[in-house]
């Protein structure tokens, strides 16, 4: 069964009773001890994410939706609710969810971007060398086969999280790292594939 992984802090997610898809829902939380609890609350989703893929590396599902905590957001062009009931789970091995109106390499649209990773890409020059160009959807919400995630061994993933854990970077540019670099983290192009809406989703 695909699964839903959703990263909470302080959100009403009762939409999740609207979700009638065939998944299965986990949610990690820094604020919701009910929850699968996370602390300390550092790196925003990143820190969320990366839990839930040690957690679950050795008995990943097939598919995991990386998901935020909220139902409406600028970036997304539709509920939450209604992409999960929708989506084309098999359209690729990843792609993102998120609105098709914020498309663009960060190194143009924030100049600054680039010496901030280059600052910090001794944590990726292992497996992918520092970019000319970094497409990307802004939102950090995606789909993964387990495959992406399993072509690194669990103990990148270990290191990648201390990493996050440690840094004293600010939490929200910790965050803005991850968001910049998932996509070419795991499937090694650092032009995010821009699918459209109606392939995306089933309708």
């Amino acid at each position: 069964m695909n699964a839903v992984l959703i990263a909470h802090h302080n959100k009403d997610i009762s939409w999740v009773n609207e979700i009638t898809a065939n998944v299965n829902i986990k949610i990690y939380s820094t604020s919701d001890p009910t929850k699968i609890y996370v602390t300390p609350n550092k790196g925003m989703d990143a820190n969320m994410y990366l839990r839930y893929i040690i957690d679950n590396y050795d008995d990943l599902p097939e598919r995991t939706l990386f998901v935020h905590h909220h139902k409406e957001d600028w970036t997304q062009d539709f509920t939450l609710p209604y992409i999960i009931n929708n989506l084309n789970w098999n359209l690729d091995n990843y792609f993102s969810i998120c609105s098709r109106k914020n498309y663009g390499d960060v190194f143009i649209i924030d100049p600054r971007t680039k010496q901030w990773l280059k600052d910090v890409w001794f944590n990726f020059e292992k497996y992918i060398p520092f970019p000319d160009q970094l497409f990307y959807f802004a939102g950090t919400q995606f789909m993964c086969h387990r495959d992406l995630i399993l072509q690194y061994p669990k103990s990148y993933w270990k290191q990648l999280l201390g990493w996050l854990l440690l840094s004293t970077l600010p939490d929200w540019l910790m965050g803005r790292i991850f968001e910049w670099t998932w996509h070419y983290i795991l499937t090694k192009n650092p032009i995010e594939k821009p699918y459209k809406n109606e392939e995306i989703l089933n309708i």
